[in-house]
């Protein structure tokens, strides 16, 4: 989610700059609607249902179709990198940086753990609820910061890797040779490793890619037709995203697994859907995009917000457990609830707070 010259909004978690090209804005805009699907109402309860069993093929399927966001927010938050700030070995950028993403991380940390022990009513366990809060586990979605952190600190390296043209092959390894270890442990122990999406490792291809292109420049995969052939080979990406889903829910592995976003095919369809953006940048008209050109300016707050709203739209609606049985209408109000609960909260937190403090503090 984080850029170098704008993470979400003005001078965010980064403390970077507003970007001003609004092509990004537009992209984070679709970006964060998809996060919000993620984070929302699932299709398991259906897996194994004698009736309604095509919600979870459907949940299945649009899993597939919408598991690149956070592999895109990493990679523009290294397309976006502030190269000739950090080549002059300053480490003050660095610590601000790192400053305006660690504020937010753990106020929301705090925030979401607070919310767990209350909404779950049972003995806290001291140790995991301190372990929850310093790795930013009480909400799914903090990971990426967690992440991203690690991945700032690499950034000099990098940075410097790459303008000596050193070890590059092997820094392109480093992801797949993970993913390789992900397969591994889950058909060995039929499950995920603990915090398997807390080292950087995952998400590294995707924001060295950005930095790759930030500072040589982006090298079209197809030479010619290349809007159409990148759409053709999205579909291609997809198509093989879609097949591993299902054939890893028929091997009988966890369908959390064949759902997410950390396994090969969804990483390949993510490096097609990042090739797509580059090619559509030219091409892109912004006088029509308005709604997700703002949305995108509002998703890093969006993404640190968003889960309170989906939790409260659960837990009204759990009264009422029939109501699910049609996931596609179920999520579809969910997330107009949520995006928009989420905006006004936005608002209001910054015409209470001022734009510079909700901004420090909570990432708004």
């Amino acid at each position: 989610m984080d850029t170098e010259d704008n993470v979400m909004n003005n001078e965010n978690a980064s403390g970077l700059k507003k970007t001003v090209d609004p092509y990004w804005q537009f992209v984070r805009g679709i970006c964060i609607i998809f996060v919000i699907l993620i984070h929302g109402k699932d299709g398991l309860k259906f897996e194994n249902a004698l009736a309604g069993s095509w919600n979870f093929d459907y949940w299945l399927v649009l899993r597939q179709v919408i598991n690149f966001p956070v592999a895109v927010f990493f990679f523009l938050a290294g397309y976006f990198s502030n190269v000739e700030e950090t080549k002059q070995k300053n480490p003050r950028h660095i610590l601000k940086r790192l400053e305006r993403l660690i504020i937010p991380f753990y106020i929301w940390s705090l925030i979401y753990t607070l919310v767990n022990i209350v909404s779950k009513r049972e003995k806290m366990n001291i140790g995991k609820t301190v372990i929850d809060f310093l790795f930013g586990l009480s909400a799914s979605p903090l990971y990426y910061v967690f992440v991203l952190v690690q991945l700032v600190l690499l950034t000099p390296i990098l940075i410097k890797l790459i303008n000596r043209n050193r070890g590059i092959f092997i820094l392109y390894l480093i992801t797949p040779a993970y993913l390789v270890f992900i397969y591994i442990y889950t058909i060995a122990f039929d499950g995920q490793p603990y915090l398997y999406r807390l080292p950087f490792l995952p998400w590294f291809l995707f924001f060295f890619i950005g930095i790759r292109i930030k500072i040589r420049g982006y090298k079209p995969i197809f030479k010619t037709r290349q809007l159409t052939y990148s759409i053709v080979f999205c579909i291609i990406c997809l198509v093989i995203s879609i097949l591993e889903g299902y054939g890893l829910v028929l091997a009988g592995y966890p369908s959390g697994f064949a759902s997410g976003q950390i396994k090969g095919s969804t990483f390949l369809f993510a490096l097609s859907i990042i090739n797509l953006l580059m090619v559509i940048k030219p091409r892109f008209e912004t006088h029509k995009d308005k709604l997700l050109i703002k949305l995108g300016d509002h998703s890093y707050g969006i993404y640190y917000v968003h889960l309170i709203w989906i939790m409260l739209f659960e837990w009204i609606t759990s009264f009422y457990p029939a109501l699910d049985n049609i996931l596609p209408l179920f999520q579809l109000v969910q997330f107009l609830f949520t995006i928009t609960m989420s905006m006004i909260s936005i608002l209001i937190v910054q015409k209470i707070l001022g734009k510079k403090s909700a901004r420090k503090y909570l990432g708004f």
